[in-house]
């Protein structure tokens, strides 16, 4: 509690825009309320089903994305990994099983096993498949789509092909494609993608290494970084998720029926839109489903799919500090293939459905 509340006075006193964020939104949330609630009131609640739905899912992943972050040796991640290229990746793609990181503070650990000496495609396969192949991502999934288990078994199978094949295709990368110290800044105040400030990731990065570990309290300052680190994502994140649950409330509760029945006729058409959104919203994979599921009524299958497989591996967020950590080459390829190969996975899913 005492940890929260220092968060709190932090982000009033430091950080004013997101609290401002915060409150704009649940302006709109209120007029929403007022404005439809002679009209059934279907947008408000559905926004606080979505809420109610999404919140306990949000907030176990913080959780345990920030034990995970604290208490998990990059070294010991590193040397799990095969020796072979194909195992390697293979294994890197299926780490987030155990080690269930989210797509926002993901990128930082890359970079440090990727300097620690872990193959960039491995570092690849790992960036892509954890946040989505962990069990946290597939209770969510499964939960959003009860009765719709191939939903999960499609998410799972398209996050792992993506994630294959762009670690194949950095086989042949030359170089580990991560940026300098001079040239990332991270002498500066940079930050994550959840806005957490560089020195703060230095500090996680010295609880791991042990400076803090060897005394009499080490344990209960790792216990307090995590609460801290926790509190952090888990503000960082609310803007983002508050304003995607808002628009996938809008979306299924006041956009007329025929036009998004016309637009799940053409499944090119449909996947774009939901390939926007996903990249737009910038919701974090651990409730991610839930935005999907209000929102598949009126969309196909496979553009669904597409929402939640692209969206955990490129997003509006991520892709600021992807250019922070990654050369401009490698970001700019991942720019263009991963929406192309998520793409492709939809075109293919949704041909089946029409097939059958």
């Amino acid at each position: 509690m005492t940890v929260l509340v220092m968060r709190v006075r932090h982000l009033v006193i430091q950080q004013a825009w997101l609290v401002s964020v915060l409150a704009a939104l649940s302006l709109v949330a209120a007029a929403a309320w007022l404005a439809l609630r002679s009209e059934g009131g279907a947008v408000p609640l559905l926004f606080m089903g979505i809420l109610l739905e999404a919140l306990p899912f949000l907030l176990l992943g913080v959780i345990v994305s920030s034990l995970v972050e604290v208490f998990i040796s990059p070294d010991g991640l590193r040397r799990l990994l095969p020796t072979k290229p194909w195992a390697a990746i293979l294994t890197a793609s299926s780490l987030g099983i155990i080690f269930p990181f989210c797509e926002c503070g993901i990128i930082p650990v890359v970079r440090r096993l990727v300097r620690k000496g872990m193959p960039l495609y491995a570092g690849m396969a790992f960036l892509l498949a954890a946040p989505i192949v962990n069990p946290i991502v597939i209770a969510s999934t499964a939960t959003a789509f009860r009765g719709h288990e191939e939903m999960v078994l499609g998410r799972l199978i398209g996050a792992m092909l993506v994630a294959w094949l762009t670690a194949l295709v950095f086989l042949f990368w030359r170089g580990d494609g991560i940026r300098g110290e001079e040239d990332s800044g991270s002498h500066g105040a940079g930050t994550s993608c959840c806005g957490h400030s560089q020195g703060r990731l230095d500090h996680h990065a010295h609880l791991r290494s042990g400076v803090y570990g060897h005394g009499r309290f080490g344990w209960l300052a790792k216990w307090r970084q995590a609460a801290d680190h926790a509190v952090d994502e888990f503000f960082d994140l609310g803007p983002y998720f508050l304003t995607g649950a808002l628009i996938a409330a809008v979306m299924q509760g006041m956009l007329q029926p025929d036009w998004l029945t016309e637009v799940a006729r053409d499944s090119g058409q449909s996947t774009l839109i939901m390939m926007l959104l996903a990249y737009g919203l910038s919701v974090c994979s651990n409730a991610d489903a839930f935005l999907a599921s209000a929102m598949a009524p009126g969309f196909s299958g496979g553009s669904v799919l597409a929402f939640m497989i692209l969206g955990p591996m490129l997003d509006m967020k991520n892709t600021w500090v992807l250019f922070r950590t990654f050369r401009p080459a490698v970001v700019c390829f991942l720019l263009g293939w991963l929406p192309l190969l998520v793409f492709l996975f939809a075109w293919v899913v949704n041909g089946r459905i029409m097939a059958m």
